[in-house]
Protein backbone atom coordinates (compact mmCIF):
# COMPACT_ATOMS: atom_id res chain seq x y z
CA UNK A 1 0.00 0.00 0.00
CA UNK A 2 1.22 3.16 -1.41
CA UNK A 3 1.59 5.91 2.27
CA UNK A 4 0.42 8.77 0.01
CA UNK A 5 -0.26 11.35 2.91
CA UNK A 6 3.06 11.95 3.69
CA UNK A 7 3.97 13.89 0.06
CA UNK A 8 0.58 15.84 0.55
CA UNK A 9 1.35 17.08 4.18
CA UNK A 10 4.68 18.06 2.90
CA UNK A 11 3.73 19.91 0.29
CA UNK A 12 0.50 21.78 1.82
CA UNK A 13 2.70 22.96 5.01
CA UNK A 14 5.79 24.06 3.18
CA UNK A 15 6.15 26.43 0.80
CA UNK A 16 9.41 27.95 -0.47
CA UNK A 17 8.57 31.20 0.89
CA UNK A 18 8.49 29.96 4.38
CA UNK A 19 11.55 27.62 4.22
CA UNK A 20 14.35 30.03 5.16
CA UNK A 21 14.80 32.67 8.09
CA UNK A 22 15.77 36.33 8.52
CA UNK A 23 19.16 35.35 8.80
CA UNK A 24 19.38 33.18 5.55
CA UNK A 25 19.19 29.76 7.51
CA UNK A 26 16.91 27.16 7.09
CA UNK A 27 14.11 27.14 9.70
CA UNK A 28 13.95 23.61 11.54
CA UNK A 29 10.32 24.07 12.09
CA UNK A 30 9.77 24.22 8.31
CA UNK A 31 11.75 21.05 7.05
CA UNK A 32 10.45 18.24 5.75
CA UNK A 33 9.64 15.36 8.20
CA UNK A 34 12.95 12.94 8.75
CA UNK A 35 12.18 9.38 7.64
CA UNK A 36 12.30 8.32 11.09
CA UNK A 37 9.66 10.72 12.31
CA UNK A 38 6.98 9.84 9.55
CA UNK A 39 3.64 8.22 10.94
CA UNK A 40 3.60 4.99 9.76
CA UNK A 41 1.61 3.39 7.52
CA UNK A 42 -0.49 0.84 10.31
CA UNK A 43 -1.01 4.59 12.19
CA UNK A 44 -2.77 6.40 9.44
CA UNK A 45 -4.55 3.21 8.42
CA UNK A 46 -5.43 2.18 12.14
CA UNK A 47 -6.48 6.04 12.61
CA UNK A 48 -8.69 6.10 9.57
CA UNK A 49 -10.57 2.72 10.86
CA UNK A 50 -11.11 4.43 14.24
CA UNK A 51 -12.29 8.00 12.67
CA UNK A 52 -14.05 6.75 9.64
CA UNK A 53 -12.41 9.21 7.49
CA UNK A 54 -11.48 7.82 3.97
CA UNK A 55 -9.45 10.92 2.68
CA UNK A 56 -5.54 11.58 3.37
CA UNK A 57 -6.07 15.50 3.53
CA UNK A 58 -9.43 15.10 6.04
CA UNK A 59 -7.18 12.61 8.06
CA UNK A 60 -4.34 15.12 8.10
CA UNK A 61 -6.61 18.45 8.77
CA UNK A 62 -8.16 16.24 11.80
CA UNK A 63 -4.87 15.02 13.14
CA UNK A 64 -3.69 18.74 13.28
CA UNK A 65 -6.79 20.18 14.46
CA UNK A 66 -6.63 17.33 17.65
CA UNK A 67 -3.14 18.30 18.45
CA UNK A 68 -3.96 22.08 18.90
CA UNK A 69 -6.74 21.28 21.02
CA UNK A 70 -4.50 19.39 23.33
CA UNK A 71 -2.20 22.67 23.09
CA UNK A 72 -4.92 24.80 24.29
CA UNK A 73 -5.97 22.34 26.83
CA UNK A 74 -2.72 22.69 28.60
CA UNK A 75 -0.89 19.04 27.86
CA UNK A 76 2.65 19.23 27.91
CA UNK A 77 2.85 18.53 23.78
CA UNK A 78 4.99 21.16 20.93
CA UNK A 79 3.50 23.41 19.39
CA UNK A 80 1.91 22.05 15.75
CA UNK A 81 4.69 22.94 13.26
CA UNK A 82 5.01 22.37 9.63
CA UNK A 83 4.83 18.97 9.56
CA UNK A 84 2.87 16.07 11.42
CA UNK A 85 4.72 13.65 13.06
CA UNK A 86 4.39 10.07 14.44
CA UNK A 87 4.18 11.20 17.87
CA UNK A 88 1.12 13.60 16.36
CA UNK A 89 -0.08 10.69 15.18
CA UNK A 90 -0.10 8.30 18.28
CA UNK A 91 -1.65 11.11 20.81
CA UNK A 92 -4.69 11.22 18.70
CA UNK A 93 -5.34 7.58 18.10
CA UNK A 94 -4.84 7.46 22.25
CA UNK A 95 -7.29 10.73 21.99
CA UNK A 96 -10.04 8.64 20.01
CA UNK A 97 -9.71 5.64 22.08
CA UNK A 98 -10.05 6.98 25.38
CA UNK A 99 -13.10 8.40 23.87
CA UNK A 100 -14.41 5.11 22.38
CA UNK A 101 -13.64 3.87 25.81
CA UNK A 102 -15.68 6.18 27.78
CA UNK A 103 -18.69 6.31 25.05
CA UNK A 104 -19.22 2.64 25.25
Amino acid sequence: MQLSLIPALEAARISPRHTKSQTGRVDPSTEPMAPPNRPTPAQVSYLKRLTGIRSDSQLARYVARKVKECETMGSNHKPVGATLTRRDFAKVIDLEMAMKRWTN
